[in-house]
Parts: C-alpha cells; sequence; structure tokens
C-alpha cells in the first residue's frame, strides 16, 4: 500500500506544491497569501495523478474582481511535469471540479460596482431590483443587502433593502416586505449551495468546472 504523502514527507509534492501556486498565481492579477494542502501516493504522483488539494488564499483579484478569502477543495487533478520549463514546471492536464468558500468584502464590491469593468452589474442590479439606471450604494449588512439607486431625473435617491439566498444553484435576491425574486445570472458550470452575510461580507459556498 502506497504511503500517503506530505509536503514535509517528499521533495516531489514541494515541487508540485510550487507548480501550482506559480499556476493559480498566474492566473490572478494579484494574490497577497496563498498556501496549499497536497495528498497523494508515491505511486499516484508518478502516474501524474494527484489525490486532492486544498487552497487557502486572501486579498485576490481575479478578472479585476477583489475577492477577501478562498477557501477551495479539489480531488483527483490529472497532472504533468514539464522539466525544461522552469515557469511552468507542471501543467494541469484536465477540468476538474472545485468546491468551496469565496468571500468578498461588500465596501470593495461597492467600488468596482460604480466604476470600471464591473459597473455594468451595479447597471444591472439598479434596473433589475430597483427600476432605476444608476447604482449609487451597495452596503452588505448583517443579513441583508441594502441598495441605493437615483431616480432617472437625477433629482432623487432610493434605497431598499433586500435578502439574498441560494437556490436551484444560483443566487436570488428579493427585496424585504415583497414576494418576488430575481436571480442573478451566471456561467451555468457554477453551483451555488450556500450563501451568508455577516460583518460586511458575503460568504458564498459551492462548486465549479475550472478549464485548463
Amino acid at each position: 500500500m502506497d504511503e500517503k504523502v506530505s509536503t514535509k514527507k517528499r521533495p516531489i509534492l514541494k515541487i508540485i506544491e510550487k507548480g501550482l501556486q506559480l499556476w493559480l498565481r498566474s492566473k490572478c492579477e494579484a494574490v497577497n497569501d496563498i498556501s496549499l494542502e497536497l495528498n497523494g501516493s508515491t505511486t499516484e504522483l508518478l502516474r501524474g495523478r494527484l489525490e486532492s488539494i486544498k487552497v487557502i488564499a486572501e486579498e485576490i483579484i481575479f478578472n479585476r474582481l477583489p475577492i477577501e478569502n478562498i477557501k477551495l477543495e479539489s480531488k483527483d487533478l490529472n497532472i504533468r511535469f514539464n522539466i525544461f520549463n522552469s515557469n511552468e514546471r507542471l501543467v494541469l492536464k484536465e477540468s476538474f471540479e472545485v468546491k468551496g468558500t469565496v468571500s468578498f468584502r461588500g465596501s470593495e464590491l461597492n467600488k468596482i460596482l460604480l466604476n470600471g469593468p464591473w459597473s455594468w452589474l451595479g447597471d444591472w442590479l439598479a434596473k433589475e431590483l430597483m427600476d432605476s439606471i444608476k447604482l449609487n450604494e451597495f452596503k452588505l449588512e448583517d443579513e441583508s443587502l441594502l441598495l441605493e439607486v437615483i431616480t432617472e431625473n437625477q433629482t432623487e435617491k432610493i434605497s431598499a433593502s433586500f435578502s439574498i439566498s441560494a437556490k436551484k444553484g444560483r443566487l436570488f435576491f428579493k427585496r424585504n416586505g415583497q414576494e418576488n425574486e430575481v436571480y442573478l445570472p451566471m456561467d451555468q458550470s457554477i453551483i451555488i449551495s450556500d450563501v451568508i452575510l455577516n460583518g460586511g461580507l458575503i460568504y458564498i459556498t459551492g462548486k465549479s468546472i475550472v478549464k485548463t
């Protein structure tokens, strides 16, 4: 029976860990801190299989989206070593499923929803949730989302609170005191299972397929 190994026991896992860190950082504009926990057997590693990996990262920017914290886990990764390329020593050969939790800070979301490449999403929230043309403030409170919009004639500001829930793999918004719900359009490969608002943060739990 193959012994389960960790980065403290086998140099090969240190190489894999370094390769995965480089691969993850290459997919992001910024990563403040990242740690990996790898598991596998000697035989499977030599065959290019990694049993599981856990990733914890803080203060990430991915696709210009600021992420506070990431805790992810994936199993049965198919990997290949590239000994001739020090910048890409390890290659992920196949797409794989990732499960975990991602958190976002409300104040950071407010900045990108009002200006920049994600302002289209702020406009979508204003239109679909409050029938307005311009979002003025996005604020996460305990157990609710507060939106403030500007009316079409730009003479008045209107605010309302919303609950956010996970249903059928999607995020749903419901204005407090009303029954209608609006779901957030997302990539079909992302399945949401839970969402929590607490302390100015939103924690989203789910799974997705990562394409290499």
